[in-house]
């Protein structure tokens, strides 16, 4: 489990021990009144077992949680179920989860929603960027497939809209000439009319970042991982990275303050460029 996930699970974990201890009540008679086993709570509580949404609402229930802090909890539960079971499922079948699968979603789709909170959306990445993150055997073939995305981008119909970190532009991968090269592009596509871009400026506060990169197409969502891509089906859990997304469109930068501040970061990229290389 990462560390992240294993935090919050320990949060959940003992939030629901705060509420039993404040109801005054033993595990033992907690454990009747949810109507599960007294050691499977116990385990619950401790951070050792990670409990269903039906565990967390049948807990909360029988403590007379207030309303909107059992929802609270019941979305925690449901977020970490969701997050191990498809890592799970990635680790069964990660053939079936490839960048490939990504853009044939988006080539279909009317909406692309595409936030990149530690690496470049894949539409917009540059081969540079590609050849850098990617394994080599399926190098060329990714960087083949996302230029042809990317011809047809502002002529097929899509509405796009990519969210991007300022951390994920700063941060050098591959080296700062080809960081220069992805950030420039970027700037290119933040003047088009149909693509909208926004930045995350770093100093911008997070109350809960996600985890993960994440595309939403339509009704279909994809969580990236380090094994790969996730579709996100469940139409609550597409509904949520919509509202995040929502969320984070509200700090972001768009428009001249975006551009600035491409260019700074286009600036800073060029000097290591030439301090490395010399010349860009």
């Amino acid at each position: 489990m990462n560390r992240a996930r294993e935090a919050e699970q320990l949060w959940l974990a003992s939030q629901l021990r705060t509420l039993r201890i404040s109801a005054q009540l033993t595990s033992k008679r907690a454990a009747e009144a949810a109507e599960m086993s007294q050691s499977k709570l116990s385990k619950i509580e401790t951070g050792l077992h990670l409990p269903t949404v039906d565990d967390v609402e049948r807990i909360t229930t029988a403590l007379h949680a207030e309303r909107a802090h059992a929802s609270e909890l019941a979305s925690v539960a449901r977020q970490l179920r969701d997050e191990a079971n498809w890592t799970l499922a990635m680790l069964r079948q990660p053939q079936r989860n490839t960048l490939f699968g990504v853009l044939r979603r988006e080539r279909e789709a009317a909406t692309i929603i595409s936030v990149g909170m530690v690496t470049v959306p894949p539409l917009l990445r540059r081969p540079g960027y590609i050849r850098a993150i990617e394994p080599p055997d399926i190098r060329d073939a990714v960087v083949a497939a996302v230029a042809g995305r990317q011809a047809t981008l502002a002529a097929d119909g899509h509405d796009c809209e990519f969210i991007v970190t300022e951390s994920a532009l700063r941060q050098t991968v591959g080296s700062a000439a080809v960081m220069l090269d992805q950030v420039s592009h970027i700037a290119r596509m933040a003047v088009g009319e149909r693509v909208r871009i926004g930045l995350l400026p770093w100093h911008v506060p997070l109350t809960r970042p996600p985890r993960h990169d994440f595309t939403i197409t339509d009704a279909l969502g994809y969580k990236d991982l380090l094994i790969g891509h996730v579709a996100v089906r469940d139409p609550r859990n597409v509904e949520a990275h919509g509202q995040y997304a929502e969320a984070l469109r509200a700090t972001a930068v768009y428009g001249d303050p975006c551009r600035e501040l491409l260019a700074a970061i286009s600036d800073d990229h060029r000097t290591r460029a030439v301090r490395d290389t010399g010349s860009v």
